[in-house]
C-alpha cells in the first residue's frame, strides 16, 4: 500500500493511489484513488458482472497539516449483472465514507479530538475542517455524552450567546447558585425545548428545587409554578 494511503489514515486496504493534484492558487491537494479492477459477481444470482464505466465522486478529508485543505477523488466504477433478467447494479464502495456522503469517516473524531481545547470555538474548529459551525455542534452532541447534574436546591438560569446558526442564538445554562457548578445546558430557550427537558426529570428530582433564580425573560418566570413547587424565586 502506498504510504501516502497510509498517512490519510483511509481505513481501506483495496484501494490505490492513483495522483495527487496540487492546487497553489487555492490551497488545495486533491489526492485521486481506485478500486483495483477485480473480477465481480453478481450477489443475487451469481452471474459475471461488467464495468459500466467510471464516476468521480469528491470527499472532504482534511488532515494534513501543512496549510492545504485535502480532497479525496474517489473513481468508482458501477458494475452492471450480464444476466438479463436480473440486471442487478452496484457501485464500488469505500470503506472510510459512507454512501452519499462528502465527509469520511475520520472527521468527526478529528473534530472532537479538536474541541478537547476549550480555546478553540465551534467557528475555528469548523474553519480548520472545512466544514459548517452547524457540523460541528451536530458531531459534538452526537458523540459527547455530557451527563446532567442533580437539580439542586438553589437553581441559577441564564444564557450565553454562541449563535450556533441563524436559529439558535442563546442556549439556556442552569447552574447550581451555591457550588457554582453547570448542570447542564440546552441549546435553546425555546419553550418546547424546555418543556420536552424538565418534564423527562422526575417529579421527586424536580422537588429538590427550592429556590429559582434568574432574570425576567417571561418563559423563566413560568419556571417555580410550570416545573416546580417553588413560592421563592429570585
Amino acid at each position: 500500500m502506498n504510504d501516502i494511503i497510509k498517512a490519510l489514515n483511509l481505513e481501506d486496504d483495496t484501494i490505490r493511489l492513483v495522483e495527487i493534484i496540487t492546487n497553489q492558487n487555492s490551497l488545495t491537494k486533491t489526492v485521486v484513488i481506485e478500486k483495483p479492477l477485480v473480477p465481480h459477481v453478481c450477489p443475487i444470482c451469481g452471474f459475471s458482472m461488467y464495468s459500466k464505466g467510471i464516476t468521480h465522486r469528491k470527499a472532504k478529508h482534511q488532515i494534513l497539516l501543512d496549510g492545504y485543505k485535502l480532497h479525496v477523488e474517489m473513481l468508482s466504477r458501477r458494475w452492471v449483472c450480464q444476466n438479463q433478467d436480473c440486471k442487478h447494479s452496484e457501485q464500488d464502495e469505500y470503506l472510510f465514507i459512507e454512501p452519499r456522503k462528502r465527509i469520511t469517516n475520520l472527521i468527526p473524531f478529528l473534530i472532537i479530538n479538536e474541541l478537547k481545547d476549550i480555546n478553540k470555538t465551534c467557528s475555528m474548529v469548523a474553519a480548520h475542517f472545512n466544514v459548517s459551525d452547524t457540523y460541528v455542534h451536530d458531531t459534538f452532541t452526537k458523540f459527547v455524552d455530557m451527563k446532567r447534574l442533580p437539580l439542586p436546591r438553589i437553581l441559577s438560569i441564564d444564557e450565553v450567546h454562541l449563535d450556533i446558526n441563524e436559529k439558535t442564538k442563546l442556549c439556556c445554562v442552569l447552574m447550581d447558585f451555591e457550588t457554582r457548578e453547570i448542570v447542564d445546558i440546552l441549546p435553546n430557550r425555546w419553550e418546547t425545548t424546555l418543556d420536552a427537558y424538565f418534564y423527562s426529570i422526575s417529579f421527586q428530582e424536580r422537588g429538590n428545587v427550592e429556590y429559582i433564580v434568574s432574570d425576567m425573560y417571561s418563559e423563566y418566570l413560568t419556571f417555580p409554578h410550570k416545573y416546580f413547587s417553588v413560592t421563592h424565586r429570585t
